[in-house]
């Protein structure tokens, strides 16, 4: 009886430790677990925001060619050529910007 009392407080202590040991891993997982949570939140928020940048540089592209085509239309209520007035107050408003040979003076000063 009493080696029987022994071997078994001998394997609840060895139970005990494993127990223990289990624990223990258990936190390492846990603590890992939540790091890698915090990489995945970083990464997702870095994600969306390439993504939102690129959109903006894509709806300003899609822009862009929406008043091309609508200049090779004829229409040119979407681009104003007002700056020029602020850099160059002395020279008079361009209204050829179309044409190359006739904006190739202003290229020059």
């Amino acid at each position: 009886m009493l080696k029987y009392e022994k071997d078994m407080d001998t394997k609840i202590m060895q139970l005990n430790n494993n127990i223990a040991g289990l624990n223990q891993q258990h936190e390492e997982i846990e603590m890992t677990k939540s790091k890698l949570k915090n990489e995945e939140e970083e990464t997702s928020s870095k994600q969306l925001a390439k993504i939102s940048e690129l959109s903006r540089i894509f709806m300003a592209i899609h822009n862009l060619e929406q008043v091309c085509h609508d200049r090779k239309k004829g229409n040119t209520h979407g681009l104003q050529y007002k700056a020029q007035s602020l850099f160059l107050p002395n020279e008079p408003e361009q209204k050829n910007f179309d044409s190359f040979s006739k904006r190739k003076e202003l290229a020059s000063h």
